[in-house]
Parts: C-alpha cells; structure tokens; sequence
C-alpha cells in the first residue's frame, strides 16, 4: 500500500513539474534600429561613436538568447556610408543567426547623395543591396506560421528623388502626386526625412496579406518610419498603408525605428511600437513569439511588454 502512494506521489510530483515549466517561444527574434554610427563627434543626444559599444553588447545578448534570426530596422550609417558602412557590418557579422535589415532615410539618403563603393546613383543602391544581402527593397520571411513583412518607407521619397539620377523621373511623378493626396492629412508630416510607399508596393502588401490570412498565418510588420501615431515622423502617406491593413485580421503588431525617441500606440487593437534609437541610448528588444501572444523583452532604455492577440477593431 506504502509503495503504491508513493508511485501515485511521484506520478504527480512530476505531472505538477511538467505543468510548471515554462513553454518555449515558436520563434524568438532580436530588434534593434539606428544604430546610425558615424566616426564623428556627438551632437546633442547623438553618441555617433558609442553606437558599436551598444551594438556590441546587443548582438553578445542575441547570442546568448538564441534568437532564430533579427532585424535592424533602419539607418545603419548618419553619413559617410562608404567609410561608416563596414565596422557596423562588421559588428553585426558577430552575430550567430540571419540579420535581415528594413532601408533607413539615412542608408538611402547616403548612397544617393555621395555615391557607394565607386558607384552612382542607382547602381549605388544596388551595391548597398548586394551589401545587406537584401533580396528586395521591401519583402518578406516566413518562419512556421509566421510571416515577418519588411517595407520600405523611403520608396517616394524627397531625399533619394532629389539627388538621384533622372531615370528616376517616374517615381517624382508619383511621389509628388502622392503628397498633394496626403496634404488633407499629413500637413505637419516632414518631408525632409519621411518617405512613402509607392503604389506597386500597396499592391504587393495587399497580396502578401491576403496569403498570410488564407494559409492562416500571422503577420509581423516591420519598417522604418512608423506607421502610426501621427505625430511628425509617420510614413507619408501611412493612411494609405493603414487602408490595406485595415482588410485583414492577420497583422498582430507592427514594429519601426525613425523616431529616435521611441514610442508606443494601438492602431484598432495592433500594438504599433517604435523602437528607441542606438544611436542616442542603449536599446534593443528580444521578441518572443507564441501561439496566442507576443512578449517584447526590452533591454536598456526599451520597455518590457506582452500583447495577447486581440480581434483587430472595425
């Protein structure tokens, strides 16, 4: 009789461990943004050179947490790409796993306006792009059931427009067109260092959208101006954007850098959370993805968050 309650305790000894474990995350996923270095001199919240310290101890911590894979989400380099570029790659190349990389303002900015390795004008972009291993401006990764979409918010853009080469003289038209339908919502919206997102790539959003919610996946969105609020540093024409989100359940949160400040909104229940930039303080987020909730554990001046999956509102 003792040996059978001690079996019975046993069985539930270990079926109380069992329950008590943590389980793992499907997916977990590093997040940094700005890095932006520069070997220069600071300039006001700008610590152009402690970004590599920063990024160096963000990549020893994806490493020790085994991240499947990361994102940088914009503006690698502030100026000077050609001499700038290299010791952050070099930096990142540290990494255990797959940096995938979302075009800043400044990554764009800089090879249109000074060249790339030789190159000009858009076969300077190319070189970046060959550097980044990036296979598109804007794509996506789909991991398990879960599709990661990069954008590319600086497509129709003033600062690529202005110093690129006049076979670009198609996208003026449609960047100029784009800002006279966004003037009735975006007057406060600067054009100087915010982009949009041309037609060919709404379309492409759309179709890639409508595949996720068909295969049942769900959807992380990342770019490098936000999406949301609506405070000065929003894609040009977010509204826009947001309109194709808006016909789909999939998308679960959304993720963006730009704003060095950081910041954090619901767009009808997605959290929309832009990233604090390296380049002013330590930070960076580890993303772990699970079934029926998301967990943002923040390091540095990012904030710690969990967000359940919410039916998105109408």
């Amino acid at each position: 009789m003792k040996t059978k309650l001690f079996l019975i305790y046993i069985l539930l000894l270990g079926a109380n461990y069992s329950f008590s474990q943590p389980i793992a995350p499907k997916l977990r996923v590093g997040l940094v943004t700005d890095v932006q270095y520069c070997d220069c001199n600071s300039e006001g919240k700008r610590e152009y050179r402690k970004s590599l310290d920063r990024l160096d101890q963000c990549i020893t911590e994806f490493n020790s947490a085994k991240v499947n894979f990361s994102f940088h989400l914009g503006d690698l380099i502030d100026r000077n790409i050609d001499n700038n570029l290299g010791p952050v790659l070099k930096e990142f190349s540290r990494s255990d796993s797959t940096i995938y990389h979302v075009l800043g303002n400044h990554d764009v900015k800089g090879v249109y306006s000074k060249g790339f390795r030789g190159k000009k004008g858009d076969k300077a972009f190319n070189k970046l792009m060959e550097y980044l291993s990036m296979p598109t401006t804007y794509y996506s990764e789909k991991r398990a059931n879960v599709v990661f979409i990069v954008l590319n918010t600086n497509d129709l853009a003033q600062y690529s427009i202005d110093a690129a080469n006049k076979k670009r003289k198609g996208k003026e038209d449609e960047y100029l067109k784009m800002v006279e339908r966004t003037k009735q919502y975006s007057d406060k919206n600067s054009l100087d260092y915010n982009g949009g997102i041309s037609e060919k790539q709404l379309e492409w959003l759309k179709e890639t959208l409508a595949d996720a919610q068909k295969n049942h996946d769900i959807v992380i969105l990342f770019s490098h101006q936000p999406l949301f609020p609506e405070n000065g540093m929003q894609v040009l024409n977010n509204r826009e954007v947001l309109n194709v989100i808006d016909k789909f359940d999939c998308v679960k949160a959304m993720f963006a850098g730009h704003h060095h400040a950081g910041g954090f909104a619901y767009y009808k229940n997605i959290p929309v959370v832009t990233l604090e930039g390296m380049v002013e303080v330590n930070a960076y987020a580890i993303l772990d993805i699970y079934s029926n909730k998301l967990v943002l554990n923040g390091f540095g001046k990012v904030e710690s968050r969990e967000f359940d999956f919410k039916e998105k509102q109408k």
